[in-house]
């Protein structure tokens, strides 16, 4: 998967002007820090930190006591140490995305800690979506203000309240037959295509001057409804194309391994 994405990267790149990069040299070295000094990697970032992740995930296998307080403190350790390397390693924390793995490690976290002690159907609860959906409300409109409190909103109890709010939707709307529900059960179970191939689309599609827009003039759930109109045939052009990739041996064993 990493390999198709250094490949689009190097002709995507090679399509364009030399002269906007200043000849063959700063050509290549493009590529190189856009794949390794990046934490985004040109999407495929997920891989490393999903690898990271499941690492760490076997370090709380290791613990035979089933404690609560003893994995919290394990996750906060293990948070920690992320927060410490990407503050100490500069552009070197970029390697394996570390930044990424600060981001997203309490989701990770948090899913895993809820199955390991049967928490879902609590997260179910009336409570706790009440809850989400005040959070929620109360953490968008901290939106707008800076520092500590737009951190703590944006990237965690805005994601957090999300994650049970939708899981609780997906969850009412098991057994329905409605077109919406056949389509995002088709895209659901096409998960893959749309991961490994989206990247194709997007890089051919000039969706930045949209977001600048968006956070510019701060139409922050107009810039959100956007997104998922824009999302939408997105995903089913991925799906089409990895249908046909599918049909030959070699692209399928290529691109999905």
């Amino acid at each position: 998967m990493v390999s198709i994405f250094l490949l689009w990267n190097i002709v995507y790149l090679l399509s364009c002007d030399k002269r906007k990069w200043g000849g063959k040299t700063l050509l290549y070295h493009h590529i190189v820090d856009k794949f390794l000094f990046a934490d985004i990697k040109n999407g495929y970032w997920y891989l490393w930190v999903l690898a990271i992740f499941t690492i760490s995930e076997r370090l709380f296998r290791l613990c035979k006591l089933k404690c609560w307080v003893q994995d919290v403190a394990l996750a906060l350790g293990i948070y920690t140490v992320f927060c410490f390397l990407w503050k100490t390693l500069g552009i070197y924390s970029s390697l394996v995305s570390i930044y990424m793995c600060v981001l997203y490690f309490p989701f990770f976290i948090f899913g895993y800690l809820v199955r390991k002690y049967n928490l879902q159907k609590k997260l179910l609860s009336d409570n706790v979506f009440t809850a989400a959906l005040v959070g929620f409300v109360c953490a968008f409109y901290l939106l707008h203000f800076s520092g500590i409190v737009y951190t703590v909103s944006n990237r965690l109890i805005v994601p957090l309240c999300g994650i049970i709010i939708l899981q609780r939707i997906m969850v009412d709307r098991e057994g329905r037959h409605t077109i919406l529900d056949r389509a995002l059960s088709f895209i659901g179970i096409h998960t893959l295509d749309v991961y490994v191939l989206h990247y194709f689309i997007v890089t051919s599609l000039n969706l930045q001057s949209i977001g600048w827009w968006g956070m510019s003039t701060s139409n922050d759930l107009l810039l959100f409804v956007l997104a998922c109109v824009i999302s939408l045939p997105i995903a089913y052009m991925t799906i089409a194309i990895g249908m046909i990739a599918k049909k030959s041996e070699l692209l399928r064993k290529l691109i999905y391994g």
